[in-house]
């Protein structure tokens, strides 16, 4: 059975809550780290079956990644000095590519 066009868009709520800053560094540190950690072991993989194999791709994901949690990193210091808290939400998409 070939699912119906809405069947093949899946929404999943991951996270969801107001953190506290050292909360928050330790859930996004988290969850990045895990995402740069998942590109370096795929490209690992590949490059062992083509030694040849450019890192160029993956490098600027890793770069991106970073980019991204260093500027959420001075949001979180900038709630920790103005004594604040951060709401967070993760929402991951998922739909089904023939």
């Amino acid at each position: 059975m070939i699912p119906q066009k809405q069947d093949q868009i899946q929404r999943l709520q991951l996270l969801e809550g107001s953190f506290t800053p050292s909360e928050a560094n330790d859930v996004i540190t988290s969850i990045i780290d895990k995402n740069i950690n998942f590109y370096k072991l795929q490209h690992l993989s590949l490059w062992e079956k083509d030694h040849t194999i450019s890192s160029d791709s993956v490098n600027e994901l890793i770069s991106e990644l970073n980019f991204k949690k260093n500027n959420l990193k001075r949001i979180i210091a900038q709630a920790k000095e103005t004594g604040s808290k951060l709401s967070i939400e993760s929402m991951f998409e998922i739909k089904l590519v023939q």
